[in-house]
């Protein structure tokens, strides 16, 4: 007799989140982890996949191939998208309040 049935059947006429929660609680694991998992799954790439199942690659860790962490923003990135996004006239502000504040002297014509 295969036990694993009656769950299967139950778990058919349960909504997404519920099987979800049913699945972590029956594995002893959190629900985030049971859709970690479907995340990976559903990455294609079964190198990670079979790592993961083998023991020798842990859930974050593949994971964090799959996605690597973006590079922060330094300053300089920062300012250069806050210049690009800048409408001219705020551009034209900037450059004059940079230019009084670093001592130089406008000369208009």
């Amino acid at each position: 007799m295969d036990i694993t049935q009656p769950v299967a059947a139950n778990l058919q006429q349960l909504t997404v989140r519920e099987r979800v929660a049913a699945i972590a609680k029956m594995m002893n694991v959190s629900e985030r982890m049971i859709y970690l998992g479907i995340k990976l799954q559903r990455s294609g790439r079964a190198d990670l996949v079979d790592a993961v199942r083998a023991g020798t690659l842990s859930m974050h860790a593949a994971l964090a191939q799959l996605d690597p962490p973006k590079p922060k923003d330094d300053g300089y990135t920062k300012l250069v998208k806050a210049w690009n996004a800048a409408s001219e006239d705020e551009q034209a502000r900037f450059l004059v309040g940079l230019m009084k504040n670093s001592g130089y002297t406008l000369v208009e014509n």
